[in-house]
């Protein structure tokens, strides 16, 4: 049976903001044309108003800007755009699984953090990663890639079974959220649990 194909636009509205005139919008641009269901989930502006995207792709085309292809059942993507709204490269990220990524957040020595949740043995840790392997069904992760799109790094951590919720699109359940303080430590927070990890560059905590 063929299989039919939705093509799926993102588009991507730059907001300036000037305290000498005010916010201002510049037209909305398209940049992607996937072959399956695609979805953003968070995005980022950093110092230099350089537009961070992070989400989620069935598709298995029309993501990335190098060679990648989907690993699994779905990937986190992530994508960068600059201060005029070209987009500068986008990559997949996952495993063989399922991956839900849920924050994205950008360090003041412009390294890149994105939190989540995946159910992949394989294809999340890398570089000096805090832990190694999936533990039970379902862990969070964070990865760490630097402003042309290389993978510096990323982690497994794990989280209690009893405490996970499934990985439905709007589940307001245990969602990983990451952000930086002014020495570069990434901080991760719970929204079920009080667990807070905080790694320095090198992805030890």
């Amino acid at each position: 049976m063929k299989k039919n194909l939705f093509f799926t636009s993102i588009f991507l509205l730059s907001i300036i903001h000037s305290f000498a005139s005010g916010i201002s919008y510049s037209p909305p641009k398209q940049f992607y044309k996937f072959s399956d269901s695609t979805y953003i989930t968070k995005t980022f502006c950093d110092r230099y108003n350089n537009v961070f995207v992070t989400g989620f792709t069935y598709s298995h085309s029309g993501v990335a800007t190098d060679s990648g292809h989907l690993s699994g059942g779905s990937d986190a993507f992530i994508a960068m755009f600059d201060n005029s709204g070209k987009l500068k490269w986008s990559r997949y990220y996952g495993g063989e699984s399922i991956e839900r990524p849920s924050d994205i957040s950008v360090s003041s020595d412009e390294k890149i953090y994105i939190a989540g949740l995946s159910l992949s043995k394989k294809g999340i840790a890398f570089g000096k990663s805090w832990q190694d392997s999936l533990v039970d069904t379902m862990n969070a992760f964070i990865a760490s890639f630097d402003t042309t799109g290389k993978l510096l790094w990323g982690t497994y951590i794990y989280q209690p079974t009893r405490n996970r919720t499934n990985l439905s699109i709007g589940n307001a359940g245990f969602v990983p959220a990451i952000t930086n303080d002014d020495s570069g430590n990434v901080i991760m927070v719970n929204t079920f649990y009080k667990f807070d990890f905080e790694f320095d560059d090198s992805a030890y905590i």
